[in-house]
């Protein structure tokens, strides 16, 4: 990832973030191909598991408590013919692997209860992206409302994250970028297979 190849970086974030990545974009193409067709502290795992902030309405994924009720809310959404049959299948196999990295932890908080409310806020956000998808313009400006997406991907990343034994190197690079900002320059930093987490976990670390 970008901090691999800028050999500043070490994050071990559990043995299968190459299946997370591929896993997530499974479901980006589900959900595209469904649509064709029609600050926080580091550790607080417990106090970060709500599975809808801030959303601008109530969905049944919002009240989300532990795996049964989620599954059981896909399942009667396929049988209606409301959720697609493949998304469910993507969206379970991401599931048992995100289950494994987090529970596996053993971590203060990371619970199979934790995973069932942070899974069930990524089904809510899929599932509103089929039925209603947000068009980008050529210029994007940050969204933190009706609903934080900010907030929505650092929760996500933070139980996938080992701050115990994750470590900054060359922090001294970090601050010339800082200094280097605060004098209106640009900085670019290029990398070899960027995943999608990396900006989340550079916001983790600040």
């Amino acid at each position: 990832a970008m901090a691999a190849a800028m050999g500043c970086v070490a994050f071990p974030v559990g043995p299968i973030s190459t299946h997370r990545v591929r896993h997530h974009s499974r479901i980006q193409r589900i959900s595209q191909n469904a649509m064709s067709r029609r600050s926080m502290r580091p550790r607080e795992l417990k106090t970060l598991a709500s599975a809808a902030p801030a959303t601008a309405y109530v969905s049944p994924f919002s009240k989300v408590e532990h795996e049964e009720q989620l599954f059981a809310i896909l399942k009667a959404g396929t049988a209606s013919g409301k959720v697609p049959k493949r998304l469910v299948d993507g969206i379970t196999e991401l599931y048992g692997n995100y289950k494994k990295a987090v529970v596996g932890s053993n971590k203060p908080g990371a619970t199979a209860d934790f995973v069932a409310k942070v899974m069930a806020s990524v089904c809510e956000r899929v599932m509103i992206q089929i039925t209603s998808p947000f068009v980008f313009q050529s210029k994007h400006e940050r969204m933190l409302e009706p609903y934080n997406y900010y907030e929505f991907g650092q929760r996500y990343i933070r139980g996938l994250v080992d701050f115990d034994t994750s470590r900054l190197g060359h922090a001294d690079r970090f601050a010339t970028i800082q200094e280097q900002l605060a004098r209106g320059e640009n900085v670019v930093l290029l990398a070899n297979h960027q995943t999608e987490a990396d900006p989340a976990i550079f916001a983790l670390l600040l």
